[in-house]
């Protein structure tokens, strides 16, 4: 069977814990499969989690046989109906829920932990022994079950021991990271002061009593002295504050283990009842509680192993078993080995001196082996704990060393492939067995590494091998704030929640880098073949269009037409010559000509041509150029006029009119004219009734000149009529550069006389 396992998250609070448990009971290679969905809390306001809930769309009767939903993890902003509305698909299959009991579905088997007689405990520890009178409490989300269960504890307890409850020590209803804002709603938004107006704080959870506690010493007030403290769940947080944090213990691999027996049993037709577990109370220092409290409960090797069984998580009858040997054998060895056992299961060393203080009492039957017992363990555990840390750090650095190499491999990476290449060479030494990526194009979705594509609403592709064989996958959303890319496929053995998530965060982020590139790759190319497409076309055109154009335009010439029409009609064909090399010219396939002209002489074949001075030999497109003046001449009409001078820039070449001239928008002869200007380096500006061009002198390099910033002016057979302000001249004798067609090294430009002929000198050294 193939069970779906539904959980917000996979490494944060309580879930660090749970999830581990239910995926205990899916050996690798076993029959069963479970695929883990870590897909965010329904309806966050956060814009991540709500696109990792995407994954959700895979929860469905076509991917799975079942499923567990852990439905207490996904409220918060929504309630456990909308829960099961979410997976109402998977209602046709049998399914369990772990505290998720609704009346609208009565009948789903839910497991659950006595989050009430847990909290009352506390309560009742706290104004019963410790003599707590005034309690503020902080809640946690209002759609959760058991969040609303240990408000209502809190509420009876206080009731029952005759204590009024001062709504203002009550916070609203709270996201379980905000145990800070909380505190700052009763101290601020209230006027209450911690000591003074409430001496004892409660939290819904370790983490918003975590929370709440750097709040509290960041206005000066430290638990365990100004006021007490208690959180729920016995989580990590719990383990962060100054003082061991009195908690309530959630039976974590019982919920799991206990689910999992459930939707087992439904499965095969057997019938099933909801299923509720105690929650044990951890007393410690936060509360006021000194080491030696336990201790009064004890009496027998049976009543510690149960203690040690639930406080660290150890079966019953191996705990037993280890405890009798240390009380009939209370050797070093003995000793050793059972501190080793609790510190590997994460103990606290509040609770192994609370341990050995109860171990005491049995064995010690007088005060010389009471200290020489207390000092045997004062010996060992020191040792015991830096052994395990030092453990736990080496593990750490292996991994993280896994994590840098998994992660400059990844930053390497450019395209889709190439990630699902590295994440099959790095799998076993991040700590998985196999790791797959399935990727969302816009009209399906594609297993990487093969050329397979599948319906979005399949899990995975049916291979002639089932890709999930038995054991446990999780099944990670890949995705950004805006985008679900896909998801991640992980078979995994070591259930390691906080692997999972830095895994899936950093193939989201070089994914979402892959696309990008690969996009603007694609995008790149399809611009490429358009403009190839485009070229090619324009190219054809103007090939298959011209004779005809040319013949068509001879004939009307050689008719009899009236004088008007055929003028009109060649006309007509003249701007259609010029679209066609206007189209060319925009995609670069208009081809130039260009050698030494001397301008003077081609402006002197217009009869408007006004001569001011002699111009210099430049290098052009002759007959293009010509086209381009008759063009504007044309334009402008019969007041058109030319003059032209030599500048600093280059030969400035004014072609306007004695009357007003509004050239004609989009012509296509002025806009073909203005773009063979430009392809010789000129410019080309509508002024006031007319049309200024610059054409620049030649240069070694064929740019256009900077005006001699840098490099001379070389001038061949004589200087320029005009003085160049803080400008070199530098003299070269045309004879000489017409024999060795070479300039000297610093030229920047060249003034080219048009009184001495070399212009194939010239060409050939700037051809």
């Amino acid at each position: 069977m193939r069970i779906g396992f539904v959980s917000a998250e996979l490494s944060t609070g309580s879930s660090a814990s749970l999830w581990p448990s239910v995926a205990s009971m899916f050996p690798s290679g076993g029959k069963d499969t479970l695929v883990v969905f870590p897909g965010g809390r329904l309806y966050s306001q956060d814009p991540i989690e709500r696109m990792r809930n995407s994954i959700y769309e895979m929860v469905t009767p076509e991917n799975l046989d079942g499923s567990i939903i852990w439905s207490s993890s996904l409220t918060g902003m929504a309630k456990s109906e909308d829960v099961i509305e979410a997976f109402r698909s998977m209602l046709s299959k049998p399914m369990v829920t772990i505290d998720g009991k609704t009346t609208s579905y009565p009948n789903i088997p839910n497991v659950r932990f006595n989050a009430s007689e847990g909290t009352r405990k506390i309560v009742d520890h706290c104004i019963e022994r410790h003599g707590a009178r005034r309690i503020a409490y902080i809640r946690g989300p209002e759609y959760h079950n058991s969040a609303q269960e240990r408000y209502r504890a809190f509420l009876e307890s206080m009731h029952t021991h005759g204590l009024e409850v001062d709504m203002d020590l009550v916070s609203d209803p709270m996201p379980w990271e905000s145990g800070d804002e909380a505190v700052r709603q009763i101290l601020e938004g209230r006027g209450k002061i911690p000591g003074k107006d409430f001496d004892t704080l409660l939290c819904a959870s370790d983490l918003m009593l975590y929370r709440a506690s750097i709040e509290l010493s960041a206005r000066g007030f430290e638990i365990g002295k100004d006021l007490f403290a208690c959180g729920f769940n016995d989580s990590l947080e719990s383990r962060l504050l100054n003082v061991p944090v009195t908690t309530v213990r959630l039976p974590y691999a019982g919920l799991g283990i206990n689910s999992v027996l459930s939707f087992r049993s439904i499965s095969e037709g057997r019938p099933c009842n909801d299923r509720e577990l105690p929650a044990l109370p951890i007393f410690r220092r936060s509360c006021g509680c000194t080491m030696g409290h336990a201790r009064e409960t004890i009496r027998d090797v049976q009543s510690i192993a149960e203690m040690v069984s639930e406080i660290f998580a150890i079966p019953g009858n191996e705990a037993w078993t280890m405890l009798d040997r240390t009380v009939k054998t209370p050797t070093e060895a003995n000793l050793r080995i059972l501190l080793d056992r609790l510190c590997k299961n994460g103990a606290d060393v509040f609770e192994v001196f609370e341990i050995m203080s109860c171990l005491d009492g049995l064995i010690s039957t007088t005060e010389e082996k009471r200290t020489r017992l207390q000092d045997t363990v004062s010996y060992l555990l020191p040792s015991v704990l830096d052994r395990n840390i030092s453990l736990r750090n080496y593990e750490d650095r292996i991994r993280r060393r896994a994590f840098n190499v998994f992660s400059n491999e990844l930053l390497q990476t450019n395209r889709i492939t190439e990630i699902d290449e590295v994440l099959k060479h790095n799998s076993k030494s991040l700590g998985f067995e196999q790791m797959h990526m399935v990727v969302f194009y816009e009209d399906s979705s594609y297993l990487v590494g093969t050329d397979l594509s599948f319906p979005e609403s399949s899990l995975v592709p049916e291979l002639k091998k089932p890709l999930l064989d038995g054991g446990v996958w999780i099944a990670a959303p890949l995705c950004t704030e805006t985008e679900y890319m896909g998801y991640l496929l992980m078979k995994s053995s070591g259930f390691n929640g906080q692997v999972c998530d830095e895994v899936r965060n950093l193939v989201s982020s070089a994914l979402r880098s892959s696309r990008l590139f690969e996009s603007t790759r694609r995008a790149q190319q399809a611009a490429e073949n358009a403009e190839q497409a485009r070229t090619n076309f324009f190219a054809n055109v103007g090939e298959n269009l011209r004779d005809p154009l040319s013949e068509i335009s001879d004939i009307v010439a050689a008719s009899e037409l009236d004088e008007d029409v055929k003028k009109a009609v060649l006309t007509r064909i003249s701007g259609a010559n010029s679209m066609i090399d206007l189209a060319l010219g925009s995609t670069g396939e208009l081809e130039l000509s260009r050698y030494t002209v001397d301008l003077g002489a081609l402006l002197s074949s217009f009869a408007c041509y006004n001569q001011i001075m002699s111009l210099p030999c430049l290098i052009l497109d002759e007959n293009r150029t010509k086209q381009a003046f008759e063009s504007i001449v044309s334009s402008i009409g019969p007041s058109a006029s030319i003059t032209a001078e030599v500048q600093k820039r280059g030969v400035y070449v004014r072609i306007g009119s004695s009357g007003r001239w509004n050239p004609p928008p989009e012509d296509p002869s002025l806009l073909l004219a203005q773009r063979v200007m430009i392809m010789q380096g000129g410019t080309y500006s509508i002024i006031d009734n007319g049309v200024s061009i610059i054409l620049p002198y030649p240069t070694l390099s064929g740019s256009s000149p900077i005006p001699w910033e840098k490099g001379n002016l070389a001038c061949i057979n004589a200087r320029p009529p005009f003085v160049v302000k803080d400008a070199g001249i530098e003299d070269v004798n045309a004879t000489v550069f017409c024999e060795k067609k070479r300039l000297p090294s610093d030229s920047g430009a060249i003034f080219w006389d048009v009184e001495f002929k070399g212009y194939n000198a010239l060409t050939g050294l700037l051809g």
